[in-house]
């Protein structure tokens, strides 16, 4: 069946992230509340403590802009920079990146900190709890990565993509992690919890990123 698409409709693009096109695609009625029409309300604990995570999974694999040496070789440091980033930023009075004067985003010092981050606690000892389990989870982390991030490989984080036209639609997301192989790129997105099973057999937000891979890498920015 063919239709007529009126000349003012045909140029129209929709602009949806990876995350968004995800969400809206699994349940139409969250994306609605979360995205077109959010109440202004402080972080959600869970949320706050999943930022918090990729902070520091960002951190790990970020070397130093003078020496070029990675960070936190010891679990120990590693925990340490999570116990003050958590009781100093998440549950403190202080930015997340006021722990450092370097914006590794944009290979600069930073010229003014973020705000605070105000988080909705659910009871009092909600603090702890995640702070241990956020513990618990970098320490498996830690163990993994170690010897992985020094094996060579090209890893590129936190990077963005802007798709300005794909099918009529700007597609835009951020990947976590991209790890340059001769084969190909190797795409790791972080989880900080237990996804659905609609999530994962869709694979709409991965299918998303690896878009966003080939569109990267067919304009040279990317190895």
């Amino acid at each position: 069946m063919q239709g007529h698409t009126p000349r003012s409709a045909r140029n129209v693009t929709t602009k949806w992230s990876a995350t968004g096109a995800c969400t809206a695609l699994l349940c139409p009625a969250r994306y609605l509340w979360e995205s077109v029409i959010p109440e202004p309300t402080k972080e959600n604990a869970l949320a706050a403590w999943g930022t918090a995570q990729h902070y520091m999974r960002q951190r790990f694999f970020t070397p130093h802009p003078s020496t070029g040496r990675y960070p936190y070789e010891k679990l120990e440091s590693f925990l340490g920079m999570w116990s003050g980033l958590w009781w100093g930023a998440v549950a403190g009075r202080n930015p997340f990146d006021s722990l450092t004067p370097y914006d590794s985003r944009r290979n600069q010092m930073r010229k003014k900190p973020l705000r605070p981050v105000e988080v909705n606690w659910e009871h009092p000892a909600q603090p702890g709890q995640l702070f241990k389990s956020g513990s618990d989870f970098l320490a498996i982390f830690h163990r993994q990565q170690e010897r992985r991030r020094a094996d060579g490989t090209v890893r590129l984080l936190e990077q963005p993509f802007n798709i300005a036209n794909w099918h009529g639609l700007q597609l835009i997301g951020r990947i976590d992690r991209m790890d340059i192989q001769p084969q190909g790129g190797w795409i790791t997105d972080y989880k900080n919890g237990r996804m659905d099973q609609p999530e994962l057999e869709t694979g709409v937000q991965l299918t998303a990123y690896q878009l966003g891979y080939y569109h990267m890498r067919s304009r040279g920015k990317i190895p």
